[in-house]
């Protein structure tokens, strides 16, 4: 394990020092998060300033890349957290984004971002479709990214998943973040929580409708589940169609939908040692079989936490359909 800081030319070695370190990661949604703490003081009363770059490397493997955010002291130990670049990617911004593909949209959508230096792209996979015209006023650059993601599943069928790797942020598609690992029966496992409900993305019937002034709004297109209506009930989920889109595209778009949210949501909570090959958006295989458990799962939440040579983690999990 290798934790150094970085600052105005200054390079501190942590790990020898850390009683613990604290590495945190969601599926889509922001930056990760790393967290250590170090005795008072550290070696030639050094003040790591917010600001620094963080490295974290594990197994020779950088799994975190950041900056420092915020330092928190007491009379014994301190405390610094830090986040990647994607932290930058909160600041707002205007935009039109013209017809174009996902990943040559997020190259737009970096340049917007003043990271002073700190932004830096890695491997941004093409999806094969254009997104649509759309008009961005004062929305932050990773929800201007994040609109073009959920229109590309719509488009698609497939998910995408974004995320800071070592220092460089990437696109890919989520068949690809499979790792060659098995939680659950004898592996890594040694506690879980499990739950299967219906939840707010849990929809049988979709309906999709355009303002007509005079009449009020219309449905344009209906796609429905009978099956799951007749267990369930009605789960309905009622949006206006697109502007831009022809009656055929609509009526595809709510199959779309339908596909995506007829659905439970199926959750799992694992608690266990620690493999840092794990983090949010990656997918792995659950075997857990009292609860006659056997399914590919994606990660979405990932905490790590490190201390001495002990490696623990918590993972929350979405199970596949």
């Amino acid at each position: 394990m290798s934790l150094t800081a970085e600052w105005n030319g200054r390079v501190q070695e942590l790990e020898e020092f850390c009683f613990w370190v604290r590495l945190e990661s969601l599926e889509n949604s922001g930056a990760a998060m790393l967290s250590f703490q170090c005795p008072v003081p550290l070696p030639g009363g050094a003040e790591i300033p917010n600001g620094a770059t963080v490295r974290f490397v594990r197994d020779g493997v950088c799994i975190f890349l950041g900056y420092v955010v915020g330092v928190k002291a007491s009379r014994e130990t301190v405390r610094w957290d830090c986040m990647d670049q994607l932290v930058y990617w909160k600041a707002k911004a205007s935009a039109v984004r013209k017809e174009k593909p996902l990943d040559q949209w997020i190259r737009e959508a970096a340049a917007l971002v003043p990271g002073g230096g700190r932004i830096r792209l890695g491997k941004l996979t093409g999806t094969g479709v254009n997104l649509s015209k759309k008009v961005f006023d004062s929305r932050s650059v990773l929800d201007m990214v994040y609109d073009g993601m959920e229109e590309t599943n719509l488009l698609t069928g497939k998910e995408y998943l974004l995320r800071d790797n070592g220092g460089a942020v990437e696109l890919v598609e989520k068949q690809e973040a499979v790792l060659p690992l098995v939680l659950g029966d004898g592996s890594l496992a040694d506690g879980y929580q499990w739950e299967r409900r219906l939840d707010e993305q849990s929809y049988n019937l979709i309906r999709l409708v355009r303002d007509d002034k005079g009449n009020g709004s219309r449905v344009l297109a209906q796609a429905e589940n009978r099956k799951s209506m007749e267990n369930w009930g009605c789960l309905v989920l009622q949006e206006k169609a697109p502007a831009h889109l022809n009656q055929a595209q609509v009526i595809a778009r709510a199959q779309s939908m339908l596909k995506l949210y007829c659905r439970e949501s199926q959750n799992l909570v694992i608690e266990g040692m620690g493999s840092p090959l794990i983090y949010g958006g990656s997918s792995l295989k659950v075997e857990i079989s009292r609860e006659k458990l056997s399914s590919w799962a994606v990660v979405e939440k990932a905490v790590h936490t490190f201390s001495g040579s002990e490696h623990r983690m918590a993972v929350k999990l979405r199970l596949w359909e």
